[in-house]
């Protein structure tokens, strides 16, 4: 081993040596080339061996490299330079350049047929668009890959590619297949005994049946995960694999097994620099106790979160601890010390402008201030709250809205542009052919002939700008009711609102010292009853019927025995609205929605057959 090691460094400083000799007709001499093409070896296999513990020195080396190479035409040594180029790069996390390298690696490694480092760059290039949330790219260089690898007999990267097939597919929720490709990854780690990709797929798995509800099955990949990290003295991952499990038994509401996964994660982490993830572990902790209703204990591991965020810099999570402190003296009945906390939480989040927490601010503060009795500025602060809250929910929405109608005014103006130039065309058509009926009277004939083509064309120009506005009407329709299923749920996520409110200020009023304010406190629940009732249903209702005329007539007519409710849920399915948007809207169990539906079915006379939507949408 030794003795080659030695040859292989004499090999070395011969070839630099050779370099740096006089090279003024190194292309011409055929002796002069081999070196050179031993050279850029040499620098390719320097930029491999430096690539983890010096990519400065490696990109030289893979520079140098690529520009011999070009120079002496050597297509490998290009591939394998443009190749270490592209890893460097993607190790660096520069996204873009290594995109652009590997896709370069791909074009080079297709000419001089190379499928095995084709393979990997089109594996390396699905992995860089998933970082890029370009979810469809991704899918379709992992599965050429994945393609060249089993081909290629090469397993492990078999395995590697189907796991990052799984990645992408549980990043779009699509969990059913992300649990077919990782269970498929780690059946061949097993046959290849790769614990470490065996532990990495468990959490993969771990967090899909997660997903799934299926805790139990999560329990036990978490566990077997851990088992193995620990056993490596991957202290790092085992302890993340602790806070996995401890986040299961959150979803169980075990608090007692969830604290105790928490604490022992925290014990386990050894490295006293890792403060963001000690920082998200004691927040979790001060989290358990507070569901536990043990606020003194919760109050003191969250004093110790926010002291590590403040460390570490995280302002956004500063300021979630300054709430959940101010909170916690909600509970204390210490209306002073929550303004404070609150306040300081609030003051960050404008800072910052996160707009979700500076919501939940306002949410706080409005307890604080119905605390102490100071209604005006209660019922100021839960404005704002309630104007945030819509605004939020309405800039999720008006993106994807201003899109639609931006492409729909666009398109619309283009089919304008086309149909006038059309217009102006045939009547350009219609004056020369006049003027030459005209002026050649012996062609009558032929004219005739041309005239009756050019009716037909304006009478099938006149068809298609009939089906034009058809299909815009259609786009319009479309529209609206997109416009009608947005204001659904923002009325519903409302009504939650109101809610929240009025379970709020029934409590409240139970602790109020006077009878004036029991009475302001009643008034005001009163009024936020009368407006859940009949407020929010009867704006949508006229929505609604401004955009579907004569809808509701027509559904009294055909079926006057439908109730309100039968005929509001009839108003829903008209949106083509899915159960479980009629449950959040309604505020009923999506089993409560299927079975409404089904009697609905029975009152319309509808077979199995028939379609209740398209129904619905004919009347």
């Amino acid at each position: 081993m030794k003795i080659r090691l030695h040859i292989f460094v004499f090999s070395l400083v011969f070839v630099v040596a050779s370099y740096g000799a006089d090279n003024s007709d190194t292309l011409e001499n055929p002796g002069n080339t081999a070196i050179l093409r031993n050279r850029v070896t040499a620098l390719n296999h320097l930029a491999e061996t430096h690539l983890n513990k010096s990519p400065e020195e490696a990109m030289n080396y893979a520079r140098e490299a690529l520009v011999l190479a070009r120079g002496l035409n050597d297509v490998q040594g290009s591939l394998s330079a443009t190749f270490n180029m592209a890893k460097i790069f993607l190790q660096a996390k520069n996204q873009d350049s290594a995109r652009i390298y590997m896709q370069k690696t791909i074009e080079l490694s297709k000419q001089s047929h190379n499928d095995t480092i084709l393979a990997k760059a089109l594996q390396n290039l699905g992995f860089i668009c998933f970082k890029a949330g370009d979810m469809e790219q991704a899918l379709q260089n992992y599965n050429n890959a994945l393609e060249l690898f089993r081909n290629l007999g090469d397993r492990y990267n078999t395995a590697r590619t189907l796991k990052g097939i799984g990645r992408v597919y549980a990043s779009t929720a699509k969990y059913d297949q992300a649990l077919a490709f990782n269970l498929n990854a780690l059946e061949i780690f097993e046959e290849l005994g790769d614990s470490v990709n065996i532990a990495g797929t468990c959490v993969n798995l771990g967090g899909i049946f997660v997903y799934l509800k299926q805790y139990k099955n999560a329990i036990k990949y978490h566990t077997r995960a851990y088992e193995l990290y620990a056993r490596s003295g991957n202290t790092k991952m085992s302890s993340r694999c602790l806070a996995n499990m401890g986040n299961v038994y959150i979803s169980l509401n075990d608090t007692s097994k969830a604290l105790k996964y928490y604490q022992k994660a925290l014990e386990t982490n050894k490295n006293p620099n890792d403060k963001q993830f000690q920082s998200y572990l004691t927040n979790n902790i001060g989290l358990v106790y507070e569901k536990q209703g043990k606020y003194r204990k919760a109050l003191e591991y969250y004093r110790k979160a926010l002291a590590l965020k403040k460390q570490i810099g995280d302002k956004y999570a500063a300021a979630e601890s300054y709430r959940n402190i101010g909170n916690l003296y909600i509970e204390f009945n210490d209306p002073d010390s929550a303004y404070y906390y609150v306040t300081q939480a609030e003051n960050i989040a404008k800072e910052i402008s996160a707009q979700e927490l500076l919501k939940k601010c306002y949410k706080s503060l409005s307890k604080i201030y119905a605390a102490k009795g100071d209604y005006e500025n209660f019922l100021d602060v839960f404005d704002k709250y309630t104007a945030l809250k819509d605004s939020i929910f309405v800039e999720e929405n008006a993106k994807q809205i201003a899109e639609m109608q931006t492409k729909y005014e666009t398109e619309k103006k283009e089919r304008e542009n086309l149909l006038l130039k059309k217009d102006i065309e045939i009547g350009k058509a219609r004056n020369q052919k006049l003027v030459m009926g005209i002026a050649l009277l012996g062609l009558i004939i032929v004219l005739l002939m041309i005239i009756v083509f050019q009716v037909k064309k304006v009478h099938s120009q006149k068809r298609k700008l009939a089906e034009e506005r058809n299909r815009n009407l259609r786009e319009k329709l479309d529209f609206q009711n997109r416009e009608l299923t947005s204001k659904a749920l923002s009325l519903a996520k409302q009504n939650e609102l109101n809610v929240e409110i009025l379970n709020d200020l029934k409590v409240l009023s139970q602790s109020v010292r006077t009878e004036k304010e029991r009475e302001i406190l009643l008034s005001i629940v009163n009024k936020l009853k009368q407006y859940n009732r009949t407020g929010l249903w009867r704006e949508f209702e006229v929505r609604f019927a401004g955009v579907h005329t004569g809808f509701y007539d027509h559904l009294g007519k055909r079926f006057p025995a439908l109730s309100p409710n039968e005929r509001k849920l009839c108003a829903l399915l008209r949106l083509n609205m899915s159960s479980k948007d009629i449950s959040a809207i309604t505020f009923q169990s999506v089993r409560a929605v299927e079975v409404a539906r089904y009697r609905l079915r029975k009152k319309l006379n509808l077979s199995t057959e028939d379609n209740l939507v398209a129904f619905l949408n004919k009347l």
